[in-house]
């Protein structure tokens, strides 16, 4: 039952994580929760954009930003193919 409601609560609802499945280091543990942000934060901007609250020339430049913070990110973490 403890986990039904923690399932329930409204802060994993508004910022679910998944578990991590890749190779096991600190650069890449880093780079998905970076990679979980930007998803979390791009729906935000796309739900905001739909609604009417945000212009698409803004929610473009929000997008931008978020990609260029992310493509930053991947380059200082070092991330290895």
């Amino acid at each position: 039952m403890k986990e039904v409601q923690s399932a329930l609560n409204p802060t994993n609802l508004l910022h679910a994580r998944s578990r991590y499945r890749g190779e096991f280091n600190l650069p890449n543990l880093m780079f998905n929760d970076n990679i979980q942000d930007f998803a979390q934060k791009a729906g935000y901007i796309c739900a905001f954009h739909t609604n009417g609250k945000l212009s698409s020339e803004q929610a473009y430049q929000d997008l931008q930003q978020l990609w260029q913070q992310l493509k930053l990110s991947y380059e200082e973490l070092q991330i290895k193919e």
